[in-house]
């Protein structure tokens, strides 16, 4: 378990603000945070129940769709429209 040492802000109010933490705590927070989004991401896909592929397939199709264009070309430049007159 991850142990943190927390000092609270109170406002005027006398209501807590805010949360204070060393940096370096901090960074361990984060860390977890991202273990436990990826165990979650994790968890989806399994009940999902899709068959699953090879991690190098997946980084080569990574690779592809990163590498194509966001906006297709326009097969043909515009045209100005013709008026009649």
């Amino acid at each position: 378990m991850l142990t943190v040492h927390p000092e609270m802000v109170i406002g005027r109010d006398r209501k807590p603000r805010a949360v204070l933490l060393p940096y370096s705590e901090w960074n361990k927070v984060l860390a977890d945070m991202e273990e436990l989004d990826d165990i979650r991401a994790y968890d989806r896909a399994k009940a999902r129940g899709d068959e699953a592929i090879p991690f190098e397939q997946a980084a080569k199709q990574m690779l592809v769709t990163a590498s194509r264009p966001r906006f297709a070309p326009l097969a043909e430049k515009h045209r100005p429209c013709e008026t009649s007159g």
